[in-house]
């Protein structure tokens, strides 16, 4: 006679395997896509890491211990992304993360080069101001 007590057994056992395989190799591909551009995080202990199917969006959350001198703490942190991407074969979801690399890129470019003319804008104003302080009138 089987008991509740004795734990899941034969084809329950199985299927239970199944879906925490499929849920972990579903995190690992989170992991994957969640590294780079646009996410850009790093989840340290991936073994930790579960992940949620809301809607469209793939959240995935990983706790992240803080300690100092004299406390410790965990925190949970999580990201979101669209679910879609874990369907992506590695072949499109290379070419995705390539696609999105290209657009970080770009806007990194633009604020660099932005921060560049404000640096000459600045320096031109007190080579001005230096130049008509010093220079004999």
């Amino acid at each position: 006679m089987k008991r509740e007590s004795d734990g899941l057994t034969g084809r329950a056992a199985k299927e239970w395997l199944d879906a925490l395989e499929t849920h972990r190799s579903l995190v690992e591909r989170a992991v994957v896509i969640v590294r780079d551009a646009p996410y850009f995080r790093y989840v340290p202990e991936s073994e930790w890491a579960t992940i949620s199917i809301d809607g469209d969006r793939a959240v995935l959350s990983w706790p992240e211990t803080d300690s100092s001198y004299d406390s410790c703490s965990i925190e949970r942190n999580y990201t979101e992304f669209p679910a879609e991407l874990l369907s992506l074969n590695d072949r499109d979801l290379a070419a995705w993360k390539a696609e999105q690399q290209k657009i970080y890129d770009e806007k990194q470019n633009a604020i660099d080069a932005q921060g560049r003319f404000i640096a000459a804008q600045r320096e031109r104003a007190l080579f001005l101001a230096l130049k008509a302080k010093y220079e004999p009138q």
